[in-house]
């Protein structure tokens, strides 16, 4: 009878020796799912961090983007009045130009012509002093 009591209380160590191995093995594997699950956890947290992120980035570019296009416009509409303005200017200019001209031939004739009439009435006043000088022997 002891030998089947032994061999009974073999297999009952045995048995107890497993049931301890598979509950250690249980609750390592159940230690490693939930650091599994703190960790999954940590990066879903840490991708809903990026993804703002990521959105603000976004907002933030295409804020900067409507704000480049906006001076963009402003600039483009400055640079053409100021285009339009050196265009009028020049146009100006080169009228003032034609004018002066103008002036400086009208001028010029002018003086041509006060000097011929100036020659005349000179030539005329001889020809009178010299009519009088004549009278006058």
């Amino acid at each position: 009878r002891r030998p089947r009591q032994a061999q009974a209380h073999q297999e009952l160590r045995m048995h107890s020796r497993l049931a301890q191995f598979e509950m250690n093995q249980l609750q390592e594997m159940q230690e490693v799912k939930h650091h599994l699950h703190e960790e999954l956890a940590e990066r879903e947290r840490q991708n809903r961090v990026d993804l703002a992120r990521h959105a603000e980035l976004q907002k933030d570019s295409k804020s900067r983007e409507e704000t480049l296009e906006s001076t963009a416009a402003e600039l483009e509409k400055e640079l053409k009045f100021w285009q339009r303005r050196s265009d009028e200017d020049l146009e100006e200019l080169l009228q003032l130009q034609s004018e002066m001209k103008s002036l400086k031939d009208a001028e010029a004739l002018a003086a041509a012509d006060w000097e011929k009439t100036l020659h005349m009435n000179l030539r005329q006043q001889q020809m009178e002093a010299r009519e009088d000088l004549r009278q006058v022997r």
